[in-house]
């Protein structure tokens, strides 16, 4: 009995070839599932005058959709392309009801690369906004680009 057990474990484990050209695996099959991917978008509404004078200031809004990154943490970053990176100042109205300056511009920095960053260095959860409001006053003529 003893003997039987033993052989029946020792040949249960071995595996025969088949002959050169026969199939003995079994046939594996792939699903492939594609997802389409929303992508997140941020956008100048269409209140931002085209044309100002200086000394005067434009509020405008700014639009966010997150798409798949709801919350996920994210600064925005403005670039001046064209012109001079001083020709303006730039403001935001914190919208955070907890904070202690809730509802008035604060000032956004521009570096001397003409480099703006809006959010704190850790960043903030990207949600879906119609209507972040930003003032730029405007110091020097010319053409701006960002």
């Amino acid at each position: 009995m003893i003997l039987a057990m033993v052989f029946s474990l020792v040949f249960s484990s071995v595996a025969i070839a088949a002959p050169k050209g026969e199939r003995i695996s079994n046939e594996l099959e792939l699903t492939v599932t594609v997802e389409k991917v929303e992508e997140s978008t941020i956008r100048v509404n269409e209140d931002l005058s085209t044309a100002s004078v200086v000394g005067l200031y434009d509020c405008f809004t700014v639009s966010t959709t997150p798409g798949d990154n709801e919350n996920v943490l994210v600064r925005g970053k403005l670039e001046v392309i064209n012109g001079p990176a001083d020709g303006f100042k730039l403001e935001y109205v914190e919208q955070n009801s907890e904070h202690s300056d809730y509802g008035k511009y604060l000032s956004l920095p521009v570096d001397e690369n003409g480099v703006a960053w809006f959010g704190p260095a850790t960043g903030f959860p990207l949600g879906a906004v119609n209507n972040s409001m930003l003032r730029v006053t405007w110091n020097t003529a010319g053409e701006y680009m960002f």
